[in-house]
């Protein structure tokens, strides 16, 4: 480098990006045609990241706007292992066309809450049996593994009720992966309530479980809920006083207001994670 040049600043940096984020994007908004979009889109000069982010915010983008020219460019780049970028293609048709109706995803959101306190609690409950003897909440621990397979087929129905066929499509990639939770949104959604995404015990990146806990067949992972030891022991929190299931599924913010326009940030962003993200 000679003595005369220099790096360019941050904002110059910034400035930069953006212009190139921009004209990405007005790219693909031009583009009529399957070919010519996947021309635009395979352009070397954004990384993956960028381009799934200009993707979701185009305004619209003639190419992909029918649900079969989609899945079509989904396909092409699944084949060719681009699954973010098919994703992203997912999340824009579906919240471009069928966003207005998210009763669905609430249901799927409350359903995996419900099976996340259950296990949760039972794992509890096994910790305080170690100390209290074993025939101790023996009632209580029926109890909740009754109420864990109601629960376990009310999220199967759930699961198989998504309306939307993009977001069906989508959701049918992601939980492919056993860690599909482990997405940035979902991260910051733990963390921000409190759960260990926000510590370094790193509770949520394994299996919950305990010796005494059979786990065969058992949905065990997941974000904490208000039943979770780590959670508890963390916040000094004593486990016999926090109620049940109803207390987290009343502190859900999602919403399912009928309109055509995107609903609120934290709204998409647990859709994009329950959905979406991978």
């Amino acid at each position: 480098m000679q003595p005369s040049e220099r790096l360019p600043s941050y904002e110059e940096t910034t400035k930069v990006s953006k212009a190139l984020v921009n004209e990405f994007i007005s790219g693909l908004e031009a583009e009529q045609s399957r070919n010519s979009f996947l021309i635009v889109l395979l352009n070397r000069r954004l990384g993956i990241d960028d381009k799934c982010k200009a993707i979701e915010d185009a305004h619209r983008i003639p190419a992909i706007e029918q649900d079969t020219d989609a899945e079509s460019v989904e396909d092409w780049l699944r084949l060719r292992g681009m699954h973010k970028l098919a994703q992203s293609v997912c999340y824009y048709v579906h919240t471009r066309h069928s966003s207005s109706n998210r009763r669905w995803c609430k249901a799927l959101i409350e359903a995996d809450i419900e099976i996340r306190w259950i296990v949760q609690r039972m794992i509890w409950v096994h910790q305080q049996k170690r100390n209290m003897g074993p025939q101790a909440l023996d009632g209580y621990l029926k109890s909740l593994k009754q109420k864990y397979w109601r629960v376990h087929r009310k999220l199967w129905i759930a699961e198989d009720s998504i309306s939307s066929r993009s977001a069906a499509r989508a959701f049918a990639f992601q939980r492919q992966k056993i860690d599909w939770y482990l997405s940035s949104e979902l991260r910051e959604d733990c963390a921000r309530g409190g759960g260990c995404c926000g510590r370094a015990c790193g509770c949520c990146e394994i299996p919950r479980t305990i010796d005494e806990l059979r786990t065969e067949g058992i949905r065990n992972r997941g974000h904490c809920t208000s039943a979770c030891s780590c959670c508890l022991d963390a916040h000094e929190l004593d486990g016999k006083n926090i109620g049940d299931e109803t207390t987290d599924l009343q502190g859900l913010r999602f919403d399912t207001t009928f309109t055509e326009w995107l609903p609120d940030p934290h709204t998409l962003r647990l859709l994009k994670g329950y959905v979406f993200s991978i």
